[in-house]
């Protein structure tokens, strides 16, 4: 397997942080130019990227260390002072890194389910499978701590170096690792599929369920960046334990891109805006005359989570990114 240069993962880990960056500064922007109201998945969102900043700035911290061991290891340079120190600097970065991990990307969970939730807080019927699903994410979540301090014998081996090497070892190591795999793809699957689910029984028009669908499908992505890093790492972890570039390389990259997914409803709600307020701008024309009459535009006014039969709904400000009913509003002006 092809094996990574130094500067390949600084170099990696440099450009994740900046593209999530970007990513958040763009989507907190966004807000503030729809004048929204700062919202609980917000401060999840922060929380998960500062998690992503401590786990790119140990990664880039520790990356030239490793490569240092790395080459005592295969004869290329003596041992020299402060090897093992250097050593036990990559085993405690590495068992920190797999707390950090599994934090981002449920952090990143956490942040989608609060948006299904604000979606259907009303609805007591729902809102019971709602906290279901949550508490299952969060066992989920528990279960991935659990299975890292259980990669080794005992704790002490984990900051040994050469002590978690055992037969037992790497096979508590493999299982750790393929269960938060599949504990991470799993829990994107129920989240994703959860608010759809709801929205097909409220019945909504086509074109709203779709861009509204849409929205909470992006945990989509990250469920393709979790089964790509499962299938090259797993790979590796066949034929040997991986090395720590590519670990730490798929770690930052699974996370970034999490983060980022974490960010696209708030862009999708942000193209929506524009997009109403250009169609109301657009529909708002009038000729210079006596009167107008009859001018139609669209505009978002109702939450309705019962069938179209049913006379209840919920008035709702007009925040985009919740489940909606459109209605065509009829426009008359007088002559002053």
């Amino acid at each position: 397997m092809y094996e990574l240069h130094e500067h390949q993962v600084t170099g990696a880990g440099y450009a994740l942080i900046v593209i999530s960056t970007f990513a958040v500064l763009a989507r907190f922007y966004m807000q503030w130019v729809r004048r929204d109201q700062f919202r609980r998945e917000d401060l999840i969102v922060l929380f998960a990227f500062a998690v992503l900043l401590c786990l790119g700035a140990i990664y880039i911290y520790v990356t030239p260390i490793v490569y240092r061991v790395a080459d005592v290891g295969d004869d290329t340079f003596r041992e020299y002072s402060g090897f093992l120190q250097d050593a036990v600097t990559q085993l405690k970065v590495t068992f920190a890194s797999a707390i950090l991990f599994p934090t981002v990307l449920w952090t990143v969970k956490l942040s989608l389910m609060s948006i299904s939730h604000r979606v259907i807080q009303r609805q007591s019927a729902v809102i019971r499978c709602w906290w279901v699903l949550f508490v299952f994410v969060g066992l989920t979540y528990i279960g991935t701590l659990i299975v890292n301090f259980l990669r080794c014998r005992s704790i002490s081996d984990y900051f040994t170096p050469g002590e978690c090497s055992t037969g037992r070892d790497e096979r508590a190591q493999y299982a750790s690792f393929l269960f938060v795999i599949v504990a991470d793809i799993l829990t994107d699957l129920l989240i994703m599929v959860f608010p759809i689910i709801i929205l097909v029984r409220v019945q909504l028009e086509l074109s709203v369920f779709v861009r509204t669908s849409v929205i909470f499908s992006v945990g989509s992505l990250c469920i393709i960046t979790s089964m790509c890093r499962a299938i090259m790492v797993g790979l590796l972890m066949r034929e040997n334990i991986p090395t720590f570039p590519w670990l730490a390389f798929w770690d930052l990259l699974d996370c970034s891109i999490a983060v980022i997914v974490a960010c696209l409803p708030s862009y999708a709600t942000h193209y929506i805006w524009i997009t109403t307020r250009r169609n109301a701008r657009c529909s708002n024309t009038y000729e210079l005359g006596n009167s107008m009459h009859g001018n139609k535009f669209r505009t978002i006014t109702t939450i309705n989570s019962t069938p179209p039969s049913s006379s209840h709904a919920e008035k709702l400000p007009p925040h985009v990114g919740q489940v909606v009913r459109t209605y065509n509003v009829s426009v008359e002006t007088e002559d002053v």
